[in-house]
């Protein structure tokens, strides 16, 4: 058992970790340079917001549906951008999708952008209801001083609304600067990455052996020794960083987008090796071959994988993504799923806008269910 949940553990870092920290810090820091020059024209082409709400998604993980969401509740993009972004992320499962069936992936994350942008689009054409509130309510809630001209009822209060400094309000809608608890252990696990970063890269696209490879690193248990010590070393900067609740989290410069890089690597990685330990273990059991020779189907699949999709968490996600891995739920499953769940962009959205977060997630939910049962009947 001991040997199972080592190897599980390692190949949750190897396969999944190293590419998180390879990709991460790279999207947040690319994100908040271009961001901002992306989103500011919105306001004078509000057409273009679901398209811009589905394309923030692109990066596995979180970073871009949490970015728009921030952008929604300080007024600054359409609720169709929100609800666009809401049905084309897929959340943490991209990470897991990613590193096994990397050509699907891609195709998915193609559907469900085009699926963001056209939903996106009819709500904002319809006018449909949880506007966003204006820079001004958005400032005077945050306590900056709002001049008299943009006050509500003044003449010019729309058109002079972009002369207020929307730098008080929100930035990017990123938060910024990283903790610096845990530098030592986030340093470790960047230069274990690094080092981990060829062989994993090499499996993962299967260019030669593993055992082949690892040679190259040190002698045929390299895989295994970097996997596992990159699992300890991402556990350790979890527990002193707090980083599951820093999903998002970005700051300024280089080094502080690739900080967070790493420490979005250590929570994806951690969160994995559960998933991957307890697949591991459960496929040793008797009972497991009998369970998943009549997996989830038909229906009952798209409703329970909808459903599923209400619950706010990164493990869940990547749950559900180890499920389908494992051939415990169908395709349909999958895209239902995916379509349901909401990249971690819930809970801060309901923190400041609970209407508009509730509204939301009713809608994807539903729209999910129909998804899957006309993939059922097609």
């Amino acid at each position: 058992m001991t040997s199972v949940v080592l190897q599980s553990l390692a190949d949750a870092y190897m396969s999944i970790g190293t590419l998180v920290f390879a990709l991460a810090g790279t999207g947040i820091w690319l994100f908040r340079i271009f961001g901002e020059r992306i989103s500011a024209p919105l306001s004078d082409r509000p057409g273009l917001g679901p398209l811009f709400g589905a394309a923030a998604t692109l990066p596995p993980g979180c970073i871009g549906v949490l970015a728009v969401a921030r952008l929604y509740s300080s007024g600054r993009v359409t609720y169709g951008t929100l609800l666009a972004a809401f049905l084309a992320t897929m959340g943490d499962s991209a990470w897991l999708l990613l590193a096994t069936h990397p050509m699907l992936t891609v195709g998915l994350k193609a559907a469900l952008v085009l699926l963001g942008v056209a939903v996106g689009s009819v709500v904002d054409r319809l006018g449909v209801l949880v506007p966003a509130p204006t820079l001004v309510e958005s400032a005077s809630a945050s306590g900056t001083i709002v001049p008299s001209t943009l006050q509500p009822g003044s003449p010019s209060m729309t058109s002079d609304a972009r002369a207020l400094d929307i730098t008080t309000v929100d930035t990017i809608g990123l938060p910024t600067a990283p903790s610096e608890r845990g530098r030592w252990s986030t340093g470790a696990l960047a230069l274990v990455s690094l080092a981990a970063l060829p062989l994993s890269t090499a499996v993962a696209v299967h260019a030669v052996d593993q055992d082949v490879v690892a040679w190259w690193w040190g002698g045929p248990h390299a895989y295994l020794v970097l996997g596992s010590v990159g699992f300890a070393l991402s556990l350790v900067v979890l527990w002193r960083t707090s980083s599951w609740r820093q999903c998002g989290e970005c700051g300024t410069d280089t080094r502080a987008a690739w900080v967070v890089g790493v420490r979005e690597a250590s929570r994806v990685t951690v969160w994995a090796g559960a998933a991957f330990v307890i697949w591991d273990l459960l496929a040793t059991t008797s009972w497991f071959a009998a369970v998943t020779s009549s997996p989830l189907t038909g229906i009952v699949a798209v409703v329970t994988a909808a459903l599923i999709g209400l619950i706010p968490a990164c493990g869940v996600e990547l749950a559900v993504a180890g499920l389908f891995v494992a051939g415990g739920i169908p395709l349909p499953g999958l895209i239902t799923y995916l379509i349901s769940q909401d990249g971690s962009g819930f809970i801060p959205l309901a923190l400041s806008r609970p209407r508009a977060a509730m509204v939301t997630t009713a809608m994807t939910t539903a729209i999910s269910a129909v998804v899957g049962t006309v993939l059922l009947v097609a």
